[in-house]
């Protein structure tokens, strides 16, 4: 299942959000801030899958309806894509496809690259890395994805920011994919050096975990 935290405090800071929106106070910032709050409780704190859904479909209501009134926040733009995703995980790969849920991520990352393309160490590549090494190239019907370009991707976040532990995390996967073993265990093995950021401890930590059951497998 992963690591798990304790809801209370990130219901809390649900809760105090949504008072925030609902008053218009600061909207563009407290939007923000509501949209990383449900994305985290998503990742760490649901209960069960149902709940995971129920979460993450309302902050897709909420990060579009943001979007669309503040198209330049890369933060916000980020956050979508995140909740977006999550869900795809859900539903899984080809019902993503099907569901245009891969075309809202591409899209939306390489918008984020045009506004804000440094925010949260390259997360317009990272994103587009991962979906191309993840989402299957289907010919005709879906043939953009590839290893070759989600390598290019990866490569392009890790010239800019060399110790984010997403970042190496993700470039090891693609270099898995596309059969670089020994390579793979270089960057495994170097973001589990890599200090933990402290707005992001959980997410790190578990990155950090799955690293350390692939380089079990290698």
């Amino acid at each position: 299942m992963g690591l798990v935290a304790k809801p209370e405090i990130i219901e809390e800071a649900i809760s105090i959000l949504e008072k925030e929106l609902a008053a218009l106070n600061q909207p563009q910032k407290s939007g923000l801030y509501y949209l990383l709050s449900l994305n985290f409780k998503a990742r760490f704190a649901c209960k069960d899958e149902a709940e995971k859904r129920i979460i993450l479909e309302k902050a897709i209501k909420v990060g579009k309806a943001l979007k669309d009134k503040y198209p330049d926040n890369g933060p916000i733009c980020f956050e979508y894509i995140v909740s977006v995703g999550l869900l795809g995980e859900i539903s899984g790969v080809i019902k993503s496809i099907n569901d245009g849920v891969v075309t809202k991520m591409k899209t939306n990352s390489e918008k984020l690259i045009a506004i804000d393309s440094m925010h949260n160490s390259g997360a317009g590549w990272k994103v587009l890395g991962v979906l191309n090494y993840k989402v299957p190239n289907l010919g005709i019907i879906f043939s953009w994805p590839s290893v070759s370009n989600s390598k290019k991707m990866l490569q392009k976040a890790l010239r800019y920011f060399p110790n984010d532990i997403a970042n190496n995390f993700f470039y090891a996967e693609a270099l898995l994919k596309n059969d670089e073993k020994e390579i793979a265990k270089v960057y495994y093995n170097n973001l589990l050096k890599l200090e933990l950021r402290k707005d992001y401890v959980l997410e790190d930590l578990d990155f950090k975990t799955k690293a350390v059951l692939a380089l079990q497998k290698l």
